[in-house]
């Protein structure tokens, strides 16, 4: 369904007057006429799916952003103004996902938007004429299409893929690959399609694919397919609950699976879920892997403990992705300054080379070149316990970016 883009709103001005010094003890906060910003606050929208058939996969998310504006609140705010969020639950809906987005622009006048989603393409354009800021997880191509919207995480680009997940496998031994997508999440379908590219770069061939994967489909029937093509890859993106039963539904079949590789799936709940199935699995993401105990995973840790309790599982990709979520708007509303402005945010924000959040993203990332994915893939792996992750390798991999033929 085409949507009716509506006529922009007229953004009511904060008042703001007189005294309150910005956190660094300096010029008291200026009056400002930005949608969103007071004498006081900034207003930050949040939109993620809280219900619906995926908020369980979003679970941790809000408590991760929760906690990264809540330890800067606590440190005076930025540029002597508090983090003020309004949320709202797309429920991963193309549909609610750019009526919420409509919401907290026109309605709540909020500054800018902080996104995670399966359904953010819906809004995109919305806000980027709008002129909104977004940060957020870059699961679809759409974040590399849009100057308003920043990620640290790229996975997705219309013209061009990283050699990396080819060399990963082709590294691991991986020379035949099945590659799986879940029904009914575009960017679920994109991303698989994505690595299988950057696989063929590496003379990887791509021998079996269903992108249309209905979780209730019979575990047996797939992993029978699977192995008749004689694959030794399994790839794609589908939730961990289906690796847990396809991955013992593959050695009854008598597949060679050795390497199971996927770019979600980085949770220690998840292990604690399904037991040794996962024994093996690999797991390939951006960010800087938890069990190098970095003094930027201490601090993510004590904030959790602090300000958002509710998370059980501390080493979770959800929760860090909402923490780095926040955590990059809290860098564009400093570099614009005491008295922000939407373009200022995203001129300011799209002029930093390098972005690591402490280190926590690594290699860090190049904000000025949105068009390209991230070139380089942090790898761990499932020990044979199924009980803890380890990391594979002293370095991130990077591959070469190419075009997309």
């Amino acid at each position: 369904m085409t949507a009716t883009l509506l006529s922009a709103a007229v953004m009511v001005a904060g008042a703001c007057t007189g005294g309150g010094a910005d956190k660094d003890g300096g010029e008291a906060a200026q009056a400002c006429t930005s949608p969103g910003v007071t004498q006081d606050a900034v207003k930050v929208g949040v939109m993620y799916p809280d219900t619906g058939p995926f908020s369980s996969s979003f679970q941790g998310f809000r408590g991760g952003i929760t906690a990264r504006f809540a330890l800067e609140n606590s440190r005076g705010g930025v540029h002597g103004r508090e983090i003020s969020t309004i949320w709202a639950d797309d429920q991963a809906s193309a549909d609610s996902n750019r009526t919420e987005a409509q919401r907290l622009v026109e309605g709540e006048q909020v500054f800018s938007v902080v996104e995670a989603s399966v359904a953010e393409g819906s809004s995109a354009q919305y806000l980027e004429e709008q002129g909104v800021p977004v940060t957020g997880v870059g699961p679809s191509v759409a974040w590399t299409q849009h100057r308003n919207m920043f990620t640290w995480s790229s996975l997705l680009s219309q013209g061009a893929v990283t050699s990396a997940w080819g060399q990963i496998a082709h590294n691991l031994g991986g020379t035949r690959a099945a590659v799986l997508a879940v029904v009914g999440v575009p960017s679920s379908q994109e991303l698989a399609t994505t690595i299988a590219a950057s696989m063929q770069r590496e003379g990887i061939q791509t021998v079996y694919q269903n992108l249309q994967l209905d979780p209730l489909l019979s575990m047996t029937t797939l992993a029978r397919a699977i192995a008749s093509s004689k694959a030794d890859i399994v790839t794609g993106v589908i939730t961990p609950e289906i690796w847990a039963g396809l991955a013992p539904a593959l050695r009854a079949q008598g597949a060679q699976i050795t390497v199971p590789l996927f770019p979600n799936g980085y949770d220690k709940e998840t292990l604690r879920s399904g037991g040794s199935a996962y024994a093996g699995m690999y797991v390939a993401q951006v960010t800087a892997p938890f069990e190098l105990q970095l003094p930027a995973h201490q601090e993510f840790y004590a904030a959790l403990t602090q300000y958002a309790p509710e998370v059980s599982t501390q080493q979770g990709q959800l929760a860090l992705n909402g923490w780095l979520a926040a955590d990059l708007m809290l860098r564009g509303l400093n570099a614009a300054g005491a008295c922000p402005t939407r373009d200022g945010f995203i001129g300011a924000l799209r002029s930093v080379l390098q972005y690591d959040a402490g280190g926590l993203v690594r290699p860090a990332a190049n904000l000025t070149d949105y068009t390209l994915p991230s070139a380089c893939l942090n790898l761990v792996r499932v020990d044979s316990s199924g009980q803890n992750f380890e990391v594979v390798g002293d370095a991130p991999i990077c591959g070469q970016v190419q075009p997309v033929s």
